[in-house]
């Protein structure tokens, strides 16, 4: 395994040269020692035996020299084997072919054919030794016919078998170097580093990749822990897993932090595998360069990081302008509202009427910005609850038919006989998508009129697919100019939002919408001749039988009569706020008392018994979230709150009815959300209002 993977393999071979020439020169000093015991002839080792010695250990000191050529080294050790095998041979031959000579003969040759790198030494290796011993064989008259013959064929036969031996060897040998050679390359071009431990950690071999990757040269590793690579030692918890891991599934991988030869640190992923070979265990470190990766990673957590805060302070900003905005359109929406429902000449209804469509323009334009940013921060949340889809739509309808018959449009609403009673879906976020397209159509046509068709799809067991279309004669949208729709920021004509308004934000939140609701929305149109927007909405089913004609276009009348009863606290710290509130509760024949924070509202519900306290969250000194909070602990559900803010999303609505509010309005508000929410309270107070009364 040694040599294999550091690319040490000519270094290698030197070492076995090395060691042969040491073992020629102690076999040559102990065979001589051993035959002149028993054979008693101790004058065979004057002189070739002394010559072989010093030549085999002059080769054994050669090799330690740095400039030595490995060719010729090999070539004077190749000479040393035909030296003392020309010696064993004579010895051989002159001692008669002894058992004891000829034992120690044949297995010098063998030793010396095994030796040799190429066959073709190894061959005429073995002719040379073959040649010199039948020679002397034929040569000696002393020998007998049959020793004769017996010997040339001992002979032979042994210089066949030596002959088999070479060529399995060398091709083994041929074998294992492409092998070698092969797994050298790969480790080599590998982008790992890779070592070969013990099962102590042992460094016992590493690829050029390593040794490149530290910083180390040669063989500078070798030998050492692979623990002084590490920055910090593992902990023994550390260790009880990974070698639990080696054992149980032959590897354990980690994240680490490495050294190099010059103390440069740098993320690592290394891998440790087990390797087995017979009663041998080994560990193979794969070692991995992350720095690159991790640099990489900090950096992408660092943008995430800061686009995070991006959209967070975006959307602080967002929401605290959209506050400080509602809060004087309040005034102005409010103030028109009370306006309009005073005598005015036709003149002042017609001033009051445009602050009024302004103002709503206003709002829209600010509710589609907030929508917006909560769409691309992936905030925007829906929820499914029950829902009657003919009531939602019918609804929208209502609010918006006083709109289109202004301008002499006809809003018709349609809908199929398979129409279920109640669906689970987001019913604000569907009143959202219907009032931008109904919107829409009314905004884009002249005369003529707009139709509202709710159909179903497809039934499946508990779950329908409705279709929803609102379909127009107006304006129309030219065919290459389609594909604009839906974008944000996007209109079909520059001029469009000069002529009639609008972000170009509707239609990109609308599709948002109904995809987060499970549908699908699309348009067909054809210009000068109108537009049919459509789009799905995929639900469950709790209801399956509608009761057709329940809608009315009556408006809603709202009971008042008992107002006059009430005791009402406004918590306000607007003027403006104060005093819009304060008049649209006196159209209502409600009196009331007015606190500017919540320090002062907790004391004037100690000195007053109130039925019910608007309740603005946004309050110096005491905001109206700790306030409501304190009134129920001390005063229980003895008196009714409701929540008035210009937060208007559902987590503000949440956060509201979580601290113990009873309703909530969102600024701007108009009279008929005053009335609204007036109603649903006395509702609710109606029992003590009979005892005041």
């Amino acid at each position: 395994m040694l040599g294999i993977l550091s690319g040490e393999g000519q270094i290698k071979g030197l070492s076995y040269y090395r060691f042969m020439s040491a073992l020629a020169m102690v076999t040559t000093l102990v065979i001589g020692l051993i035959t002149c015991v028993i054979t008693q002839q101790p004058n065979e080792l004057i002189w070739d035996r002394l010559f072989i010695f010093l030549f085999s250990t002059a080769l054994y000191v050669y090799g330690f020299q740095k400039s030595i050529n490995p060719r010729g080294y090999t070539y004077m050790v190749y000479l040393l084997f035909f030296l003392i095998t020309t010696q064993a041979l004579y010895t051989t031959v002159v001692n008669d072919f002894s058992v004891g000579y000829f034992f120690f003969t044949f297995l010098m040759i063998q030793t010396c054919a095994l030796s040799f790198r190429r066959k073709v030494h190894a061959y005429l290796y073995l002719i040379y030794c073959s040649v010199f011993l039948l020679f002397c064989v034929w040569e000696m008259d002393e020998l007998q016919s049959e020793t004769r013959y017996s010997l040339t064929l001992l002979i032979s036969m042994g210089v066949l078998s030596y002959g088999i031996f070479a060529f399995v060897k060398d091709n083994f040998i041929s074998d294992l170097k492409v092998h070698r050679d092969l797994l050298r390359a790969l480790t080599n071009k590998t982008e790992n580093g890779i070592f070969i431990t013990d099962t102590v950690g042992l460094i016992l071999d590493f690829n050029s990749r390593a040794a490149q990757m530290f910083g180390f040269q040669g063989n500078d590793l070798i030998g050492k822990d692979f623990a002084i690579l590490r920055k910090n030692d593992l902990t023994a918890e550390e260790i009880a897993a990974g070698l639990n891991d080696l054992e149980t599934s032959g590897f354990w991988n980690k994240q680490t932090i490495l050294t190099r030869n010059d103390g440069v640190e740098f993320h690592a992923y290394v891998s440790i595998s087990l390797i087995e070979r017979g009663s041998q265990r080994y560990l193979v470190y794969r070692v991995r360069d992350i720095s690159v990766a991790k640099a990489f990673e900090v950096e992408l957590v660092s943008a995430k990081e800061q686009a995070e805060e991006a959209v967070k302070i975006k959307s602080q900003f967002l929401a605290t302008m959209s506050h400080e905005i509602r809060t004087p359109l309040n005034g102005v929406i409010g103030m028109a509202s009370l306006l309009h429902y005073t005598d005015l000449d036709q003149m002042q209804k017609e001033y009051v009427d445009t602050i009024q469509r302004s103002g709503q323009s206003l709002m829209v334009l600010i509710n589609d910005i907030l929508d917006f940013s909560k769409i691309e921060s992936g905030k925007m949340k829906t929820e499914k609850i029950e829902c009657d889809l003919l009531d939602t739509v019918f609804e929208v309808a209502d609010l918006l038919r006083p709109h289109a018959e202004s301008k002499g449009i006809q809003l018709e609403v349609q809908f199929g006989n398979d129409i279920p009673k109640c669906i689970l879906t987001d019913p604000n976020r569907l009143k959202q998508v219907l009032l931008n397209l109904m919107g829409n159509a009314i905004k884009f046509t002249s005369k003529g009129k707009v139709r509202v068709t709710c159909k179903c799809d497809s039934i499946n067991l508990k779950d329908g697919v409705f279709r929803i279309s609102i379909e127009d004669n107006g304006i129309g949208i030219p065919v290459e100019k389609q594909h604009l729709l839906f974008q944000s920021f996007s209109q079909v004509d520059s001029s469009t939002s000069r002529k009639f308004g609008g972000t170009g934000l509707g239609l990109a939140i609308s599709k948002q919408i109904v995809e987060l609701l499970g549908g699908e929305i699309g348009v067909k149109s054809e210009e000068g001749k109108g537009s049919t927007f459509f789009f799905t909405l995929q639900s469950e089913i709790v209801e399956e039988v509608k009761i057709i004609g329940e809608s009315s276009d009556s408006p809603k009348v709202f009971d008042t009569s008992k107002a006059h009863l009430l005791d009402v606290l406004i918590a306000e710290d607007n003027m403006v706020n104060q005093n819009v509130l304060r008049y649209m509760l006196e159209t209502m024949g409600v009196r009331a008392d007015v606190a500017s924070n919540g320090v002062e509202v907790l004391q004037k519900v100690k000195d007053n018994s109130y039925h019910i306290i608007y309740m603005d969250v946004q309050m110096p000194d005491m905001d109206g979230i700790e306030a409501t909070q304190k009134i129920r602990d001390i005063y229980g559900k003895e008196i009714c709150i409701v929540a008035l803010t210009a937060n208007s999303t559902p987590e503000d609505r949440d956060r509201c009815l979580e601290a113990g509010m009873d309703d909530f309005i969102s600024k701007p508000f108009v009279l008929s959300q005053l009335q609204e929410s007036l109603q649903r309270i006395l509702k609710q107070l109606d029992d003590k209002l009979e005892e005041a009364a």
